[in-house]
């Protein structure tokens, strides 16, 4: 009777050389390594992780400059408008303004409180109602041409 040995075959080199082999292409070449398609690809990818690395210290930068100090947080916002970027606030709103005294800062005398809003409904409001009726007048020539024949028949008449 024969025995069968079923034993892992190892080279006489020992184990160490079995497991080193070199990995080979069909054709029995050894391989070279990544190709240069494969070689791009790498490093377009870590260039890709650099940006994105870069735009991150960048915008934490950025937002560290922008951050506002201790003083300008304990300020009040101001809020900077022009006539350029911003459209005027309407008659309800100055006349709103007007009658919450934002002006005066906490609890200040009554006097100048009555005082801001005398101001307010004597003279910012009137002047506000008639700029306003200015400018709607000359924003349009129609408008203008119609206010001109008006006003010389309203003359005439009289």
């Amino acid at each position: 009777m024969t025995t069968v040995d079923e034993s892992p075959v190892v080279s006489e080199a020992g184990p160490a050389e079995a497991t080193s082999e070199v990995p080979k292409e069909a054709n029995g070449r050894a391989k070279a390594g990544p190709s240069r398609r494969g070689r791009a690809r790498t490093r377009a990818t870590q260039a890709r992780a650099r940006v994105a690395r870069l735009r991150t210290v960048l915008i934490a930068w950025w937002n560290a400059r922008r951050a506002p100090t201790t003083a300008e947080e304990s300020a009040p916002r101001v809020r900077r408008s022009s006539i350029w970027s911003q459209s005027p606030p309407s008659v309800d709103d100055v006349v709103a303004y007007t009658r919450s005294g934002a002006w005066v800062p906490g609890d200040q005398h009554p006097l100048l409180e009555n005082a801001g809003k005398a101001y307010g409904y004597v003279v910012a409001v009137p002047v506000t109602v008639s700029a306003y009726a200015v400018a709607f007048v000359f924003q349009r020539p129609v408008r203008l041409l119609a206010t001109v024949a008006f006003l010389v028949l309203l003359v005439v008449s009289l």
